[in-house]
C-alpha cells in the first residue's frame, strides 16, 4: 500500500501542474464566463462617504461652524446702504412759519374780543402775547394800536396815549380813519403825536450843598 501511495502522489502533482499550465495557455476569449450571482440576491453596498447633493446654481456653500459655537448673525443680516456723502457745508433748516401764523391768529382773536365789546379781556390777551412771543415790527404796531383803543374804551386815557406813542415810534405816518374811529380814540392819538413832537425836557440841575 505504501508503494502504491508513493506512486500516486507524483501523479497528482503532475495533474495539478498540467491543469494550471493549460489554463494559462488558453486565450481569454475562450475562457468560460465567471459565475454570476443567483437571481434575488442583492450586492453588498459599498462602504464610504455618501454622495453629496448637488447645490443650487448661484448658492454659496455654507461655512462649517465648529461645534458649540453659535452662528454669526451679523453676517446673515444685510447691512443698510449708506447714503452718499454730500459736498459742501450743511445748510441750516428753514425757519418754520408756524410761530408767526400763531401770533397773527392771537392778534386776530384779541381784535374779535374788542369788536364784541369785551374790552377788559383785550389787555389781558395782548400783554400775555407780548410776554410770550417775539413779534415783528408790524405785529407790535397792531398790538399797541388795539391796546390803545381798548384803554380808551375802559377810560384809561393815559395808558392809551402811551400805547399810541409805541405805534408812532414804529409807524410815524400812522393815522386813523375819521369815519370809523371814535373821536376819543383819535384824540388820544393826537396827544401822543404832540408828545412825540415836543422837544425833550432838560433835566434840572442838582443842588449841591455848600
Amino acid at each position: 500500500m505504501r508503494g502504491i501511495a508513493a506512486l500516486l502522489l507524483p501523479l497528482s502533482l503532475y495533474a495539478a501542474l498540467a491543469g494550471s499550465a493549460l489554463a494559462a495557455a488558453t486565450p481569454p476569449e475562450m475562457r468560460p464566463p465567471a459565475a454570476r450571482a443567483p437571481a434575488g440576491s442583492h450586492a453588498a453596498p459599498r462602504s464610504g462617504p455618501a454622495p453629496r447633493a448637488a447645490a443650487a446654481p448661484g448658492a454659496r456653500a455654507a461655512k462649517a461652524q465648529p461645534p458649540g459655537r453659535r452662528p454669526d448673525l451679523a453676517a446673515a443680516v444685510p447691512r443698510p446702504a449708506l447714503a452718499p456723502p454730500t459736498s459742501g457745508p450743511a445748510r441750516p433748516p428753514a425757519p418754520s412759519p408756524l410761530p408767526r401764523a400763531n401770533n397773527d391768529s392771537r392778534i386776530a382773536a384779541a381784535r374779535e374780543l374788542y369788536q364784541a365789546g369785551r374790552y377788559a379781556e383785550v389787555p389781558t390777551a395782548l400783554v400775555k402775547l407780548l410776554a410770550e412771543s417775539q413779534l415783528t415790527a408790524p405785529q407790535l404796531a397792531a398790538v399797541y394800536e388795539l391796546l390803545a383803543s381798548a384803554y380808551v374804551a375802559l377810560g384809561q386815557t393815559e395808558l392809551a396815549i402811551r400805547c399810541f406813542s409805541e405805534v408812532l415810534s414804529r409807524r410815524p405816518a400812522f393815522a386813523l380813519d375819521p369815519v370809523r374811529v371814535s373821536p376819543k380814540i383819535r384824540a388820544a392819538l393826537d396827544q401822543a403825536r404832540r408828545d412825540a413832537a415836543r422837544p425833550p425836557v432838560a433835566p434840572l440841575p442838582t443842588h449841591r450843598p455848600l
